[in-house]
């Protein structure tokens, strides 16, 4: 994950749906701030903080994933895991 003017860091994600997901965080972020993450293989991909509920916060994917790339994402993480 990268934030404006930040170093980019590793999170853990949780809930991912092709529209968003839930993610917990090393630094909390600020509601509405603009952030990109970076899953392998794939391009960088905008996402607005939409809730923070203490280390974890609600993201909303600015693109969604298209239903094949989501797929094939779901499946690499259950690989990795």
């Amino acid at each position: 994950m990268h934030r404006r003017g930040q170093l980019t860091y590793r999170v853990h994600i949780y809930d991912l749906s092709p529209d968003g997901c839930r993610a917990e965080f090393v630094e909390r972020p600020e509601l509405h701030e603009q952030l990109w993450i970076k899953f392998d293989g794939l391009e960088h991909l905008g996402a607005d903080v939409r809730w923070i509920t203490g280390v974890k916060a609600g993201l909303k994917f600015a693109r969604s994933f298209h239903p094949a790339v989501f797929d094939l994402l779901v499946a690499r993480l259950q690989v990795a895991a």
